[in-house]
């Protein structure tokens, strides 16, 4: 379970509220709020949902709240039909955080009040009790007639990850998903811009072709993405010496000479600069793990067995 940061630990003391891993979910005046935090530095989410949201009452509900903006410290306020996320700025001092925060919950009760609006089901809205809920690492507020239907789809999903899908095909896909960047590491090399930034997404084309040849979700799957990186790196790499072998006119190589002998850059200091090999190398992995390291996070948590389960906090 992830560790609950100095603000949130705060308010679940304050309030009372569950907690669970980055969040803690309960209710203001009759309307559940979930409040998360993933680290210390990082912007604190409030979410609600609402029944009855109209947008004569979503707009009214808009200016309201951008008037005391500079007093949530608010950088964001969103919604996805009757779901409301605001977005605020942290402070350093969790204090304050849990002061502004509580500052804000407590104007939107009002206001949803005000406008008439009743506490909702997250999934479905309906204005009937609910449960606070985890589903995976979310913290919600649902009916039991959502957690029913979850439930019965998520045994779905666990059952075909279970048993559809085949490592063997999923890695071909793989593989040939990051061969998709290495041309397209070649197409920007050739181009003449810094090839290297092509890792940014590398991961994603390679759980792209895992996913299309039918690779199986399970805990094998991100270690083969990953792998599938590494892979489509030093191809291009290879493959990019290799045209550079074939293009010099005092060396005179045919394109499968090249090739044969390309792979010699990683390790024979008496032909190559192998420092200047592996740099570049080295710098395709840094970028491509700046792309993708919430990709194979994402993916791990795809294939932990608590990430299709929905349990009451």
């Amino acid at each position: 379970m992830a560790k609950a940061t100095k603000f949130i630990r705060l308010m679940q003391d304050t309030t009372g509220w569950k907690e669970s891993g980055h969040s803690i979910i309960g209710q203001s005046g009759g309307y559940w709020f979930t409040i998360t935090q993933t680290s210390p530095f990082q912007p604190i989410l409030i979410s609600t949902a609402v029944s009855g949201l109209q947008s004569i009452s979503l707009e009214q509900l808009k200016i309201a709240i951008q008037a005391k903006k500079k007093t949530y410290k608010l950088s964001r306020f969103d919604n996805k039909n009757h779901v409301l996320d605001f977005v605020v700025n942290p402070d350093t001092n969790a204090q304050k955080n849990m002061d502004r925060v509580n500052e804000l919950i407590h104007d939107l009760t009002a206001l949803f009040a005000k406008f008439s609006l009743a506490g909702g089901c997250k999934l479905c809205a309906a204005n009937v009790p609910l449960d606070a809920v985890r589903m995976g690492e979310e913290a919600v507020g649902i009916c039991s007639e959502c957690q029913a239907k979850l439930k019965q789809e998520y045994d779905g999903i666990v059952e075909k990850n279970t048993n559809e899908g085949n490592y063997f095909t999923g890695t071909i896909g793989a593989l040939l998903g990051s061969l998709v960047g290495t041309a397209l590491w070649l197409l920007v090399s050739y181009i003449g811009f810094y090839a290297s930034i092509v890792g940014f997404v590398m991961a994603f084309l390679a759980q792209f072709g895992y996913r299309l040849f039918k690779g199986r979700i399970q805990k094998g799957m991100p270690v083969i993405i990953f792998l599938s990186v590494i892979f489509g790196i030093l191809a291009a790499n290879t493959i990019e010496i290799a045209i550079g072998l074939m293009q010099d006119p005092e060396i005179g190589l045919t394109l499968m000479e090249s090739l044969q002998i390309a792979p010699q850059a990683f390790y024979n200091t008496e032909l190559f600069y192998v420092d200047k090999v592996w740099i570049n190398v080295g710098l395709g992995l840094f970028f491509a793990f700046l792309g993708s390291w919430r990709t194979i996070k994402n993916l791990f948590n795809e294939t932990k067995e608590n990430y299709y389960q929905i349990e009451q906090i």
